[in-house]
């Protein structure tokens, strides 16, 4: 298991068979992250690196070989960058208003494509690495191969898209909906005339948010609060539900907002990872067993927005 938070202090944990041993990680280049994103397999970073001066970079960190490479200025306008799964790869949003690309071996970026309208959130690879999905500012959901070609975009009317997470077999997406009576969580397909398949709902003053497939896609992982107006201190719950919408559970305590974490799956399916208040926790997908993974003084006490986890299975 390899994690980072967004002050420049990444570390690994490996699991022992019955605790966790946490081991930091040394960046070559020093300097304050943001942003920062593993890919899957845990070997490549990418994330927003301030220097000395006060402007941004986009830098890819490599495990393996402990390097650090500078691939482009970065403007504010350019939202959060999204690493492929190989790593290969970053998309972001240019202007906010195309998608681009570029290669974390230093190829200059390209464009993907736009649709015409604000690209709304982080872009997200499909499993095969071929193909982007966004929200626009429409509240649809668009698709492109990288050659930009196959643009599809999912609208559904009466409804607003945002976060699109795909599913394993890329026929689909999780996103978060939203109309004047609430906001859910619903599994659209990519194409024409998609019904989309509700798994969850919040009337109106709740929220969902911070979306996770399982790698088997039996599962989906999601923070979820009441209705916050009626809250002095916000507090989300870690919740599951299987990818038919009928078993909602909660299997985390509540926490705050602002330690709240995207969760991210073990790849057996069986686990899923995410930081509260104690540090950063790990917790069966029935609710039923939970390990801490490292205390605030192994994340330096570093949750909420920023923080990146990427489960790997050895190594």
């Amino acid at each position: 298991m390899v994690l980072t938070n967004h002050l420049a202090r990444p570390f690994r944990a490996d699991y022992t068979g019955s605790t966790f041993i946490v081991t930091p990680l040394t960046l070559p280049a020093p300097g304050v992250l943001f942003s920062a994103k593993w890919s899957r397999d845990g070997g490549t970073a990418a994330y927003l690196a301030s220097g000395s001066g006060s402007d941004l970079t986009l830098d890819v960190f490599s495990l393996s070989g402990r390097a650090v490479r500078h691939l482009i200025p970065w403007a504010d306008s350019n939202g959060s960058p999204s690493i492929s799964s190989d790593g290969r790869f970053i998309a972001f949003a240019q202007d906010i208003s195309r998608v681009q690309v570029v290669a974390t071996d230093g190829t200059p970026p390209r464009s993907v494509a736009s649709d015409g309208h604000g690209i709304a959130g982080q872009p997200a690879w499909s499993p095969n690495n071929e193909m982007l999905a966004w929200a626009n500012d429409n509240g649809q959901v668009v698709a492109s191969t990288l050659a930009g070609r196959q643009v599809r975009i999912v609208d559904i009317p009466g409804w607003k898209m945002s976060e699109p997470v795909w599913l394993p077999d890329g026929r689909g997406v999780v996103v978060l909906l939203s109309s004047g009576a609430g906001a859910g969580l619903a599994r659209v397909e990519v194409g024409q005339n998609p019904k989309p398949v509700m798994l969850t709902w919040q009337p109106r003053g709740g929220a969902v948010s911070e979306v996770s497939v399982a790698p088997d896609g039996t599962s989906i992982a999601f923070t979820d609060t009441a209705d916050i107006s009626r809250r002095p201190v916000p507090m989300w719950s870690l919740c599951t539900v299987d990818s038919a919408g009928t078993d909602v559970r909660q299997v985390a305590p509540e926490v705050s907002v602002s330690a709240s974490s995207p969760p991210t799956w073990s790849p057996d399916s069986h686990w899923v990872l995410f930081a509260g208040p104690d540090g950063v926790m790990t917790v069966r997908s029935d609710g039923s067993g939970t390990l801490r993974v490292a205390g605030t003084a192994d994340t330096s006490g570093v949750q909420g927005p920023g923080v990146s986890y990427a489960w790997v299975a050895s190594g």
